[in-house]
């Protein structure tokens, strides 16, 4: 984020948040719109993949395995 001039702020709660409504509501009242999440996947040969998204979007295994051509 430096690197590139980017705002942000990586939050750290002391809570599980398990939707992004929460984590939204845990980051001060904000909306999900203004939250980005990571989702970790292993693949077939156990390397790690990680997929950036916004928080209102999901991620589908299957198209990360298509782009991926696994």
């Amino acid at each position: 984020m430096r690197e590139n001039a980017l705002q942000g702020e990586h939050l750290i709660f002391n809570q599980s948040c398990r939707s992004v409504k929460d984590a939204a509501r845990a980051a001060l009242n904000t909306v999900p719109e203004n939250i980005i999440k990571n989702i970790c996947l292993v693949d077939k040969s156990g390397n790690l993949i990680v997929a950036i998204v916004k928080g209102e979007d999901r991620v589908s295994t299957s198209r990360v395995g298509k782009g991926l051509m696994y």
